[in-house]
């Protein structure tokens, strides 16, 4: 196989892991917001009853926000294939690296008017991680 060939079917993979990371991280926002949307409605006190006690309680407009925060490990970085060039033919893709986990912070905010949560909003790259 050339050497060309070899640069291009690297970039190629590069760009598809590329692609499959934003896609992934879109997805895990949409999926998180969608968990969210059952606590349309519910009490302080279910909501409390399921998330504990808030990191911060405070006056927002006519209503009192909740602010919970969160910690999910994520990789570093998506793993990796490694391509080895054989002697005898095309690239093969021998293993995976993985890379590191390292902590990533969500930001849950829940407003509530009448004791009753009528809508949240999440910040973070944590935000619909696996546990």
């Amino acid at each position: 196989m050339s050497f060309r060939l070899v640069r291009f079917a690297r970039l190629a993979a590069l760009l598809s892991l590329a692609a499959v990371a934003a896609c992934q991280s879109v997805d895990l926002a949409a999926a998180y917001d969608h968990d969210l949307a059952h606590w349309q409605g519910a009490t302080r006190a279910q909501l409390l009853a399921d998330w504990g006690e808030p990191m911060l309680e405070r006056p927002d407009g006519p209503g009192t926000a909740l602010v919970f925060v969160g910690r999910a490990d994520m990789p570093a970085r998506p793993s990796t294939p490694v391509v080895v060039q054989t002697p005898a033919g095309p690239a093969v893709v021998t293993q995976t690296t993985h890379a590191p986990r390292v902590p990533a912070d969500c930001t849950t905010t829940f407003l509530l008017r009448d004791d009753r949560v009528v809508s949240w909003r999440f910040e973070g790259v944590g935000c619909g991680a696996p546990r």
